[in-house]
């Protein structure tokens, strides 16, 4: 019996009539990582199974090559998909070669194709023989999966640009889909979250992760100072700062950030003045008592990828008692703040709740201001505690103090989405009764361009084209990369700035396809150091999930027309392991390796595996490997050779 994940890659899509108006991105796909395929008219006649490695359009197939093309968003009659566009070209018993291009979902495997018979010089459809596309509604909030690299970045390796809305605004005002939205508990039932609504005339916070200098650790003399340790920085547009200083240690059962200590510069006038106070969470205080350690992060689960935290998964901090957790750091009696020894006091509340704890609580998509979807986990923290001061003239004697932050979290980018309630009102004893925020933090970047396409193509040149997305005003320009394989196999050996779409990359080599993706750039100046840096956002490979898993960045081909070159079969270079070019192992489940020695040639697309049942029999191609110099399958006994492929054609 097939398992319920793979029957869920198994979607079911209906028929089109291959012969009726069908849509532009469906007919010639290619150059593109945006298709609607919403607007279309389905036969009517029951559904097709797509099975991810074969055609419905005829029987004995073998696929020649599947190409990934390009990676973007496909909108479907009934939702909107991430998905990797494939070519490929598939042989069929009954003769006659097919060009197929195919839709491919992490999730949910074939989501669209349309196939028809392949045109003489192999690089376009000269009918459309079978088109299909889903049509059933599916689940868009997929379990995601946090792994500790994804959510601990290196130091300087993003920048979060945000809006702060203002105290007292209400959680229903920071949605567009704000219908029948009062409470918290109703932005949580949500599994779509809308932040894209206008957010002019708002407080803007910067946030990134930077070296702890001795003089930014919370309060030095108290919490010690560790070079290597993180300090996650947010500056405010309005003066104010805020830091959490961060280590990361692997415990064997998880591997836990803790939280070692944080600053803040309140910017107020009352008793802290105008400087900062901070917070330890390590060491002991002057009672030799040892501060509670507090999680910020905890990753309990493994796999292959690594320790990861997924909804459901909850941490907490033990039970806080009567520390001296919070002291007063680089405040001045001449300022008007507290001197050396007045302190706060952290304990405990009555109900022996005093925690600061943590739970996952459920994956959705967040549109962002910029008009980005991404997939997010939604992080609820709590910090549950009472505090009291002596001196200074402040009195906070038993003050029962909980402030709840819910944070949506993304794969590599981190926080894009922040509300937090005010801390000094006890909050509600159920976590979700409320409606009126403090602060909150919604990102309108630093993020790549929302789409690229290949606008005109040359003989040594390629135009290409991308949309920057809805806020672009702290952007500094554009970086374009180019190679001729794809970032997902090797580092892009090319890039040029620009400071806006579209960009002409030149100096291309004729009848060379090459691969093109495009990144966005801001300046962050740190007000610790004055050092001002050019900050990039994510390179392709490292794709952020979307809607339910649009990802960004994305990646275009294109092949610049003109040249003309054949590579010859003596072009496969004699392998190492001795005179034959080709060497075959058998694999662990009882197919066969068939590995070679990579091509001298220039003017190579890729490398044919072909198959005959005898040594003077005719060779078919039975897969097309691209640059890859190594083919696994489980064909029949036989004999194999390996012919190069170029734009003019194959070796042989």
């Amino acid at each position: 019996m097939a398992s319920a994940s793979a029957e869920a890659r198994r979607p079911e899509l209906e028929a089109l009539d291959p012969t009726g108006r069908l849509p532009l991105d469906l007919v010639n796909p290619e150059g593109k990582t945006d298709w609607d395929l919403s607007n279309v008219t389905f036969k009517g006649s029951g559904n097709a199974v797509i099975d991810a490695e074969r055609s419905p359009d005829a029987t004995d197939l073998r696929p020649r090559s599947w190409v990934n093309v390009s990676t973007g968003e496909v909108r479907l009659p009934a939702a909107t998909r991430e998905a990797t566009l494939q070519r490929g070209i598939v042989v069929r018993a009954d003769g006659g070669d097919l060009l197929v291009h195919r839709w491919i979902d992490s999730r949910l495997g074939v989501v669209a194709q349309i196939s028809g018979t392949v045109s003489a010089d192999g690089t376009g459809r000269i009918d459309v023989e079978s088109v299909s596309v889903l049509d059933g509604g599916v689940d868009d909030a997929a379990t995601m999966k946090l792994y500790v690299d994804e959510v601990e970045q290196p130091i300087l390796g993003t920048l979060n640009l945000g809006y702060d809305r203002g105290a007292g605004i209400t959680v229903g005002e920071l949605l567009g889909n704000n219908d029948g939205v009062v409470l918290m508990s109703d932005v949580i039932a949500l599994d779509y979250w809308d932040f894209s609504v206008n957010t002019s005339g708002t407080t803007e916070v910067e946030q990134t992760i930077v070296t702890l200098t001795s003089p930014e650790t919370c309060n030095e003399g108290r919490c010690g100072f560790v070079a290597g340790r993180r300090l996650g920085r947010q500056e405010r547009s309005d003066g104010r700062f805020n830091a959490q200083v961060t280590e990361a240690e692997n415990r064997g059962s998880d591997v836990t950030i803790w939280l070692r200590g944080v600053v803040q510069r309140e910017n107020s006038g009352l008793c802290f003045g105008n400087g900062e106070s901070g917070t330890c969470y390590e060491g002991t205080d002057d009672n030799g008592n040892p501060r509670e350690e507090v999680p910020l992060w905890r990753f309990p689960n493994q796999d292959g990828e690594g320790y990861y935290f997924q909804a459901q998964d909850t941490w907490t901090s033990g039970v806080f008692d009567c520390e001296e957790n919070i002291w007063n750091t680089v405040c001045l009696e001449s300022k008007g703040c507290f001197l050396e020894g007045d302190m706060f006091r952290i304990t405990a509340c009555n109900d022996n709740t005093g925690t600061q704890s943590a739970e996952a609580l459920k994956g959705g998509i967040a549109k962002l201001p910029s008009g980005h979807r991404v997939n997010t986990t939604l992080v609820r923290q709590v910090a549950d505690f009472c505090t009291y001061a002596i001196g200074g003239g402040c009195d906070f004697l038993g003050t029962e103090v909980r402030t709840l932050v819910y944070l949506w979290q993304a794969k590599y980018v981190g926080t894009v989405a922040l509300m937090q309630t005010d801390p000094t009102v006890e909050g509600p004893p159920d976590l979700v009764s409320f409606s009126e925020l403090q602060e909150t933090n919604i990102n309108f970047g630093l993020l790549p361009p929302e789409s690229i396409a290949v606008w005109t193509v040359g003989s040594d040149s390629v135009e290409i084209w991308w949309d920057p997305g809805n806020d672009t005003h702290r952007v500094k320009d554009y970086k374009v990369y180019w190679d001729i394989d794809s970032g997902a196999d090797t580092s892009y050996a090319n890039s040029a700035v620009y400071t806006s779409p579209p960009a002409t990359v030149t100096g291309l080599s004729p009848g060379t396809t090459y691969y093109f993706t495009v990144t966005t750039r801001v300046d962050y100046t740190n007000s610790s150091t004055a050092v001002t840096t050019a900050m990039e956002s994510l390179l392709y490979p490292r794709q952020v999930s979307g809607d339910p898993g649009f990802i960004y960045p994305i990646e275009v081909q294109a092949t610049t027309t003109g040249g003309s070159c054949t590579p010859a079969i003596d072009e496969v270079s004699p392998c190492t392991s001795g005179s034959d070019c080709l060497t075959v192992d058998k694999t662990q489940d009882g197919g066969v390796q068939i590995c070679w020695a990579p091509s001298g040639s220039s003017c190579l697309d890729a490398y044919d595996v072909m198959y005959s049942g005898s040594p003077i029999g005719t060779f078919s191609a039975i897969s097309q490997t691209g640059l890859a110099t190594c083919w696994t399958g489980d064909p029949d006994a036989g004999y194999f050779v390996v012919r190069g492929r170029g734009t003019g054609g194959v070796g042989f």
